[in-house]
């Protein structure tokens, strides 16, 4: 997830982020989220809060909602 953000951070600073396949890129964080709310480093790992930030610095750089519960991870990780 974390190689997800800074290539896309890459790809901005190069002013080529619009030439990333934003659906692909939505499809793969999207089944990076684990049932708990939180993000996985990728399909299959633990998630944790790093993976977790950097899946929302992903959805900030495409300018669109992710099909997840940000409100729902945001609540576990305050129980915590």
């Amino acid at each position: 997830m974390n190689g997800v953000y800074w290539g896309l951070t890459a790809m901005d600073l190069m002013g080529a982020l619009g030439e990333m396949c934003r659906d692909e890129v939505i499809s793969f964080v999207s089944q990076c989220q684990h049932e708990s709310g939180g993000f996985r480093a990728s399909i299959g790992h633990d998630p944790s809060l790093l993976c977790t930030l950097s899946a929302i610095q992903v959805h900030q750089f495409l300018w669109r909602l992710l099909t997840c519960r940000l409100c729902s991870v945001v609540y576990q990780w305050r129980q915590n």
